[in-house]
Formats: structure tokens, C-alpha cells, sequence
């Protein structure tokens, strides 16, 4: 093997000797080479950083425990089983709700070989995705359409860059808030086209905030969830059900964003 001692840049053995190293090849058994490769190439560079042009030495053995660290990490955001000890059971970051062995064996003839996903066998022809996921929807919501996206985050983007663009949407300053992943309240609003009508306070915001706000000709009145804080002590804030009586009697859009979780 190599020197034991790395005293320049030349005593660093090459990317293919050290990806084929004993210790290395038993770190990265659960990755794929190119990855491995890539790891090894980034940390020969930071590596060869620490060597000062050669002002000082560093062990081998050094290097080697660099890589597989490295290895392990990245190693470690691979999907595996977990036990959730965590007391919450449908648990955003590790999976929300999991799916039972009795319901992955009644789906895995859908999801291996073929499928029409996107053809109609009546007519032969092309079809549409998600077309009866989208009725089932319909049916358990009451809606007169669904659709089926990635996350709640996508679902209020859709919805208020399709009612909303370029017009105002009136929201309190006490839900302008950032849910999981850091999607944040104002940025949605703002990419989805929209702009924003602030009403109220952090702490108070009352239904009179909200009426004041129609003189501005808002296309809609959202209100979203704070699943994830509370605020308590001298607060108030508007029901659902008297919000959408004021919007339906203004004529204009309510939306409640429940964010993730229970469906009603």
C-alpha cells in the first residue's frame, strides 16, 4: 500500500486504489460506485487542503477514516426501517402514515409490470392520470372536482396561482407561517402570482380585520393552520364557518389550509 505518511500532494494514492481499499469497499458496500467515486475524488480535495503545500504531514490512516466517514454519512440518508418512538403516530418525518403488509400485498399487482396508469381500456386509447383517484376525491370532500399533487405546500400553490394571480389575498399576520421543509406562508403566496393583504396582529386578528379588507376587491380570504406552535394568552382569531359566511356573502373565495393530517 501506499506511503504511511502523506507529506505532498503526490504521496496521495490515486481515486482508484483508494476506492478499492479494504475498509473503504466495507463502508461503501450499500452504495453504488459512481457515488463512492465521487465521495472519494471530494475528499482527496479537502484532503489535499490540509497538506499546505507540503508544510506538514499527514497519516495515511488519516485519510483513509476521512472517506469512510464521509461514506457513512451520505450512507446514512438511505431509506431504511426505523422504530418510531416518537409517541406521534402519523409522523411528517418518518413517513407520515405507513403502509401495513396487508395493504402493500393488495397493491403490489398495480405497481409491478404494467398498468394503465395513463391508457383507457375501453377506448383504447390515451387516458388521464389519477382520474379516479380524483372521483374518490370528489366523493369523501363534497367537491365538485379533485386533484391529487406531491404535498399541501403544491396544493395551495396550485389553488392560488389559479384564483388568485396577480390579485390580492387577504390573510392575518398571525398565520404567516413557515411549515415543514421551510415553505414559507408569504414566498408560496408571492410565486404563485399573488400578493398579499396583511389584517390584524400577530396575537388578534377579528372578523371586522377581514371585512375591512373586501374594500380592497381581494379574490380570496385564506386562513391557514399553525399545526406547528401556538400562540396563547390575549388572542383571537376568526372561525372558519363565520369567515366563509362573510365571504359568501361578499362574493368572494375562502380557503382553509388544513396543511397535512386527518382529511376532516
Amino acid at each position: 500500500m501506499s506511503k504511511q505518511v502523506i507529506n505532498s500532494r503526490r504521496d496521495i494514492p490515486s481515486v482508484e486504489i483508494l476506492v478499492s481499499d479494504r475498509s473503504i469497499m466495507a463502508a461503501s458496500k450499500l452504495l453504488a460506485r459512481p457515488l463512492v467515486v465521487e465521495i472519494v475524488r471530494q475528499t482527496v480535495e479537502a484532503f489535499k487542503k490540509k497538506l499546505r503545500d507540503g508544510k506538514i504531514s499527514l497519516p495515511y490512516s488519516g485519510l483513509k477514516s476521512d472517506i469512510v466517514r464521509e461514506i457513512k454519512e451520505v450512507s446514512s440518508k438511505r431509506i431504511d426501517r426505523v422504530i418510531n418512538g416518537t409517541g406521534i403516530l402519523v409522523h411528517t418525518n418518518l413517513g407520515r402514515a405507513p403502509l401495513s403488509e396487508s395493504l402493500f400485498d393488495s397493491i403490489k399487482e398495480q405497481i409491478t409490470g404494467y398498468g394503465n396508469i395513463e391508457f383507457d381500456v375501453i377506448s383504447g386509447k390515451r387516458g388521464r392520470r389519477g382520474e379516479l383517484a380524483e372521483k374518490y376525491l370528489s366523493l369523501i370532500s363534497g367537491a365538485g372536482a379533485g386533484t391529487v399533487v406531491n404535498n399541501n405546500a403544491a396544493a395551495l400553490f396550485l389553488i392560488l396561482n389559479t384564483f388568485a394571480n396577480r390579485r390580492k389575498v387577504v390573510i392575518s399576520r398571525g398565520e404567516l407561517v413557515q411549515i415543514g421543509g421551510g415553505f414559507r406562508i408569504p414566498d408560496i403566496i408571492k410565486k404563485s402570482g399573488a400578493s398579499m393583504l396583511e389584517i390584524g396582529t400577530t396575537n388578534i386578528t377579528t372578523l371586522d380585520d377581514y371585512r375591512a379588507a373586501l374594500d380592497e376587491n381581494p379574490a380570496m380570504l385564506l386562513k391557514v393552520h399553525k399545526s406547528n406552535f401556538s400562540v396563547s394568552g390575549f388572542t383571537d382569531e376568526v372561525a372558519v364557518k363565520d369567515l366563509v359566511r362573510l365571504g359568501k356573502g361578499a362574493g368572494v373565495m375562502v380557503v382553509n389550509d388544513l396543511g397535512s393530517g386527518v382529511f376532516i
